[in-house]
């Protein structure tokens, strides 16, 4: 009799841990959230735009049968002139390997990077114009830098003012980071440290 209660406890146990886990298992946008088409080299899914209301945005892995291997500049359809004021929070999948401009996001608070991200590059705002990543994102607080990382551009993150988490792997052990590239931060200094120890030489 023992063993059968001690049975039914431990699966209990169970259901309740996967009942825990799924709750908090965080479900992809719709398919329909997002304007998409081919990469260049017919690949792959490319965001063109975003089209939902969710100011959570967790993009899918696979759009159409095929992954999502680029998100391009400002897909939320706006552009360096006008300013998105309701995303924020953008979860990238692991299979995008290009990310677009998301400068002047006003609301945004919090990103995921994919792992397979190898550059934070700058994005074309007009014609010789050019931006940094999440420049202006004044309410951006958190942020990973992901181990594959190896080129951060020039005012990545200018005038993040409430930036003070970043999520640094101890698998990054290089990078190549513009003097710009955290101008404007309130990175602590713990974060600082792994910053400096990765060679970054500019001001915060």
């Amino acid at each position: 009799m023992m063993k059968k209660h001690f049975s039914i406890a431990v699966l209990f146990m169970t259901l309740l841990c996967f009942s825990s886990f799924a709750a908090f298992a965080e479900t992809a946008n719709s398919e329909n959230d997002f304007v998409v088409e081919l990469t260049a080299d017919l690949e792959g899914a490319r965001i063109v735009k975003y089209t939902g209301k969710s100011p959570n945005v967790i993009i899918p892995d696979t759009i159409q049968g095929l992954p999502v291997l680029e998100v391009g500049d400002f897909f939320c359809g706006l552009n360096g002139a006008k300013k998105n004021k309701t995303i924020k929070r953008i979860v990238f999948p692991d299979t995008v390997r290009t990310i677009g401009g998301l400068s002047g996001y006003e609301a945004l608070e919090s990103v995921v990077l994919p792992d397979s991200l190898r550059k934070i590059a700058c994005a074309s705002i007009a014609v010789g114009k050019t931006c940094g990543m999440f420049e202006g994102c004044k309410s951006l607080k958190s942020i990973n830098l992901p181990a594959s990382l190896k080129r951060v551009e020039k005012d990545s993150f200018k005038g993040c003012s409430s930036l003070t988490n970043m999520e640094i792997p101890s698998e990054l052990t290089e990078c190549d980071f513009a003097e710009t590239a955290f101008t404007g931060t309130k990175l602590l200094l713990i974060t600082q440290s792994k910053l400096r120890k990765l060679g970054y030489k500019g001001r915060f």
